[in-house]
């Protein structure tokens, strides 16, 4: 059998968490004595849950196990989760058995006739035999009191009779089909190539309507309470939450009604700053944008992205928890795909315009009001910057070279006295005392753009137009 390699770009570092967690698994169902288990996969959006639980899958598929993997979000836009989710376990399961296994082929079928009656039962509209027009239709068409009272009689004992009958069919049904599913795994163990437990992955949960979410989980936990399957399921829990109180209002205890259908909670590690925007940078493909400017030595940040450097060092400026990331991000990709200019974006100086507005409009419209000071005055924008952040660089001195630290207050205000006009003599003077390469770098680079362009733009006009792109971004909800 032909193996997949999972993991081509692990940039989370999760492969170590998915082989302990399998570990766990297998161990649980040995332990366990075969007992179904519902496990929720919980990750904030942007920690990876998607690339982790297509990874698990591949490990688990590799160590012979049969794996089903549902996208709950695909099939969204049905009415009958249940249905769109029988669909996928039917097929993916079809897919597990060789056309010699014959007798496996023949349990699946009699598994999928036995869910029959279950999903016709779930479809049908109305259980009284009739439609809301023809009930409607049926009370107002008797003129006096006593035939509308005998019409309610007989429309709730049809009511309650077609409900019964209902009741029954389902549970035959469900019984049926746990007796199948379990003839099934019986005979899956005694397959060479096939183990138990049976894994379902869902995925996307916590992106489907309310409804649509706890309809499916709870159908799992009725139908699927059966010994040899387990469910591995990945939500952000925390806004599956906040879209079940939309629903049910803001009192309702969302969170411990759904931690009803799960057995056991892992949260996925919170990645580090520096891996979490390289996976960002990744997902956008942007890793290797050459518009993109970093003026970082490579020298100083081996086996480091320098664009994911910058953006990294400057959350740590701003003091940013890992849930603003993202939005100064989606600000960043919105820019880069507005961007028409030949000239390349200046890293640094763009993401502190974008990290600045993300911590108030007041403060972005305080630096553009006061833009002449380059000093980031404390008296002037109302936020605390990590002062003590910086660039290591090279500092030049004859024909020798040494490291040095760059403060990103020195390495701003670069950029804040060209937007404000200054001639390249004066950056050369002003900045060549000391000959650091950090400088030297991000002067040519800028000179290199303008002097490519026949236009009449100059560095200060290529800086401000930052400025405007934003203040556009800005303005997407």
């Amino acid at each position: 059998m032909s193996t997949l390699e999972p993991w081509g770009k692990d940039l989370l570092h999760r492969q170590d968490e998915c082989a302990f967690l399998i570990q766990y698994l297998l161990g649980r169902y040995e332990k366990q004595e075969n007992k179904p288990f519902v496990l929720n996969i919980n990750a904030e959006w942007g920690y990876g849950k998607t690339f982790f639980l297509n990874n698990l899958a591949i490990e688990l598929r590799n160590k012979n196990y049969s794996v089903v993997e549902f996208d709950a979000w695909k099939s969204d836009y049905t009415k009958e989760p249940l249905l769109a989710f029988m669909a996928e376990l039917n097929g993916s399961l079809e897919s597990f058995f060789t056309p010699k296994q014959k007798q496996a082929l023949e349990i699946l079928k009699t598994t999928t006739k036995n869910i029959f009656p279950l999903l016709a039962s779930l479809g049908v509209k109305k259980l009284t035999g009739y439609s809301l027009d023809e009930l409607s239709e049926t009370l107002m068409s008797e003129e006096t009191q006593n035939e509308i009272a005998d019409a309610l009689e007989g429309l709730t004992t049809k009511l309650a009779e077609n409900a019964l009958k209902e009741h029954y069919t389902i549970k035959e049904s469900i019984e049926k089909f746990k007796i199948s599913m379990k003839n099934l795994l019986e005979h899956i163990k005694t397959l060479k190539d096939k183990k138990l437990p049976l894994f379902i992955l869902i995925d996307e949960l916590d992106r489907c309507r309310p409804n649509y979410a706890i309809e499916l989980l709870e159908n799992i936990k009725h139908l699927f309470d059966i010994e040899g399957i387990y469910f591995i399921i990945a939500t952000d829990s925390k806004q599956l939450s906040h879209s079940i109180n939309a629903i049910y209002g803001a009192n309702f205890a969302s969170e411990k009604y759904l931690k009803r259908f799960f057995d056991q909670e892992y949260n996925l590690k919170i990645p580090s700053t520096y891996d979490y925007i390289a996976n960002l940078f990744d997902e956008s493909n942007l890793l290797d944008d050459e518009i993109l400017f970093s003026p970082l030595e490579s020298e100083f940040y081996k086996d480091k992205n320098l664009k994911v450097e910058i953006f990294d060092i400057l959350v740590k400026f701003f003091k940013l928890p890992i849930r603003d990331i993202n939005q100064i991000f989606t600000s960043l990709v919105t820019i880069r795909m507005a961007w028409e200019s030949p000239y390349t974006i200046h890293l640094p100086y763009l993401l502190f315009l974008i990290m600045l507005k993300h911590s108030s409009d007041e403060n972005f419209k305080k630096f553009m009001n006061n833009k002449s000071d380059t000093r980031l005055s404390s008296d002037i924008l109302d936020i605390e910057f990590d002062k003590n952040i910086s660039i290591n660089t090279h500092r030049i001195s004859g024909h020798s070279r040494s490291s040095n630290r760059v403060l990103i207050p020195d390495l701003l205000k670069i950029y804040i006295e060209l937007t404000n006009g200054m001639k390249y003599e004066t950056f050369f003077a002003k900045y060549n005392k000391d000959a650091i390469t950090l400088y030297g770098n991000i002067y040519d680079e800028l000179n290199a753009e303008v002097r490519k362009n026949n236009s009449q733009d100059n560095v200060e006009t290529l800086l401000n137009q930052y400025h405007n792109l934003v203040l556009y971004a800005g303005q997407f909800a």
